[in-house]
């Protein structure tokens, strides 16, 4: 958490010096777009649904509806913009974190979760199941 906050709060903040809480400002979240991505944004943050299928049926096997924790390697490697480290390892802390976050039993994660990462969903839908859990 410190270093997602740690970087965004000062790109987000609009302001010269960084927020000493680490507070992320949403209006300007479009600010924190790095290079070497997926490019499912677009830099005025705004989701491209066609960019997320074309991205995930070029590196994910048929009938694309899933992706493997390989295929998504082969989709940061197919991403990368040249002489880009920060944003390769930020893309690739990305998709660490999102296979973590849905850790699949069969390592394939869905379609449809990973744009539910996208669009905010995802996390609605884990703070129900694990209520019910309890």
């Amino acid at each position: 958490m410190l270093l997602i906050h740690g970087s965004l709060s000062w790109v987000t903040s609009g302001a010269l010096l960084p927020d000493p809480f680490f507070r992320l400002r949403i209006e300007n979240m479009h600010r924190g777009k790095h290079g070497s991505d997926s490019e499912a944004y677009t830099s005025t943050g705004a989701f491209d649904e066609d960019r997320f299928n074309y991205v995930f049926d070029m590196y994910s096997a048929e009938p694309h509806t899933h992706m493997t924790f390989g295929e998504g390697i082969n989709m940061l490697h197919g991403n990368r913009n040249a002489f880009d480290p920060f944003g390769w390892m930020a893309a690739a802390l990305e998709w660490l974190t999102t296979y973590l976050v849905l850790w699949p039993d069969d390592g394939r994660v869905k379609k449809e979760d990973v744009h539910d990462i996208y669009d905010g969903s995802l996390f609605y839908k884990i703070s129900g199941k694990s209520s019910k859990r309890l």
